[in-house]
């Protein structure tokens, strides 16, 4: 199952750092934030699901995760750092780590 972790991972990354026409500013993207609620979900599940521990530590990790894409968006032109974004990724992250408890 680590393997399938780290595929996600990886993908979340090449996804979410591959550059992007920037949007109006001051855009809220309603969609955006289900997305990054599903997408750190699915990484939740897929950490809890090879390390069988659902715990604060599993969130904090994931949540970590979903801090550094959005530290790192703000190096790629077009991309910019979201706290809403980060909020939407630790709320996947956690929510799928808690209900698995």
């Amino acid at each position: 199952m680590s393997k399938a972790f780290f595929v996600w991972l990886v993908l979340i990354f090449i996804v979410s750092l591959y550059p992007e026409p920037p949007h109006p500013p001051g855009e809220f993207k309603f969609m955006d934030k289900i997305e990054h609620f599903y997408v750190y979900a699915v990484l939740g599940v897929l950490y809890v699901a090879w390390r069988r521990k659902p715990d604060f530590k599993a969130f904090l990790l994931i949540a970590g995760i979903g801090m550094l894409n959005e530290i790192l968006q703000g190096f790629i032109p077009g991309r910019d750092m979201s706290l809403g974004d980060f909020l939407a990724n630790a709320a996947g992250g956690g929510f799928s780590i808690w209900m698995l408890r």
